[in-house]
């Protein structure tokens, strides 16, 4: 499928993701059914864990593969992959600091409350509405300045520190365009976990959380989640991926150098014929 390059309006952007999905569904369902096979399986561990220490007795809800993928990936790719260690540790690095501010922020505003409380209740109140609020538009912020970084070391070669810096600068000014594209990206992935898992967790409170049939409506939904979670995940990498070209279109003229990148070189002078 030939793209021309060029800057894109964000309706032609998610059309664009949608198609290029479309027209490689197989190869990015293939791909994404790699983790999510380990996910699964990492799931369905859990829950015969759990159920055999609380005879049926778990009401807590299955991990969701993503989660599960970070505790089997390191164990699966092997020391020999550079390149994906690099990249899952830049994943890591990125959550971290992404983390680290809502963490750090919800303890702040957690102990401020309590101590606030000794002076007057109603500035425990206070702090808790308007902390809580700026923690989480905070931790969305800089979720959205740190959205290409994955593209940039994958494409750009760079170290963690550096891509997260170059994602800072690419973004700077396009922040409601990538939020944009994550809301799209996360109401396909729920409508689909909502279709695919939501029935059998319906079907595991109704039949009783101790009981075996509930056991199994839970693996069930585990099965069916992680197959529509294969489907819908790929959408948003395509999309941050469309994404991180179109901000380098923007900010850059990148489809004027790929144009000069792909141009012929000149002929070489042919040489003087030799003089008699």
């Amino acid at each position: 499928m030939a793209l021309d390059l060029r800057p894109l309006t964000l309706a032609e952007l998610l059309d664009r993701s949608f198609s290029l999905y479309r027209h490689h569904f197989w190869l990015f369902v293939g791909i994404m059914a790699v983790p999510s096979v380990f996910g699964l399986a990492g799931g369905v561990l859990l829950q015969v864990l759990n159920a055999g220490m609380t005879g049926f007795a778990s009401s807590t809800k299955p991990p969701t593969p993503e989660q599960l993928l970070t505790m089997f990936v390191p164990f699966v790719i092997g020391p020999t992959r550079r390149h994906i260690v690099r990249l899952l540790l830049l994943m890591l690095w990125t959550m971290l600091r992404i983390g680290g501010v809502l963490v750090g922020g919800m303890t702040i505003v957690v102990v401020g409350g309590t101590l606030l409380g000794f002076v007057s209740p109603i500035l425990t109140v206070l702090v808790m509405l308007a902390g809580f609020p700026a923690v989480m538009f905070l931790f969305v912020f800089m979720l959205l300045r740190y959205a290409v970084t994955v593209p940039a070391v994958l494409l750009e070669q760079l170290t963690a520190g550096r891509s997260i810096q170059r994602s800072i600068v690419l973004t700077r000014g396009n922040l409601l365009r990538v939020f944009v594209l994550f809301i799209c990206a996360g109401v396909i992935a729920y409508a689909t976990a909502l279709l695919c898992q939501g029935p059998f967790m319906i079907g595991a409170f109704v039949a009783g959380e101790e009981t075996t049939t509930a056991f199994w409506f839970r693996i069930a939904g585990l099965v069916f989640g992680t197959i529509g979670g294969t489907f819908s995940a790929p959408f948003g990498v395509v999309g941050l991926a469309l994404m991180y070209y179109d901000l380098r279109i923007r900010k850059e003229a990148f489809d004027l150098q790929h144009m000069l990148n792909t141009l012929d070189p000149p002929p070489a002078d042919a040489p003087a014929a030799a003089q008699p």
